[in-house]
């Protein structure tokens, strides 16, 4: 059983591609959360998403997946980027 998590994917050397957390506090981010971050260019802010449900949490799987399709979705500017 899933009491609490942190999922984060970070592009070495550049910053977070996205965060998943559980609550944190009653007065600070009480409820799911995702923070996303245009991080190809250069966003340290992120936006902050509500997950609605504790159901829509997503499990380990998932967020690997995401990932998966973030880096496919950027491949090219990633390559770019690398110099390649």
């Amino acid at each position: 059983q899933t009491e609490a998590y942190s999922y984060n994917a970070r592009l070495r050397g550049t910053g977070n591609i996205f965060r998943y957390d559980s609550p944190h506090s009653e007065s600070h981010n009480p409820r799911y959360h995702v923070h996303r971050y245009d991080v190809l260019k250069g966003d340290r802010t992120g936006t902050l998403d509500v997950i609605r449900s504790e159901d829509d949490r997503p499990t380990l799987g998932d967020v690997i997946d995401e990932l998966q399709n973030w880096y496919y979705d950027h491949y090219d500017e990633l390559q770019k980027q690398s110099g390649k």
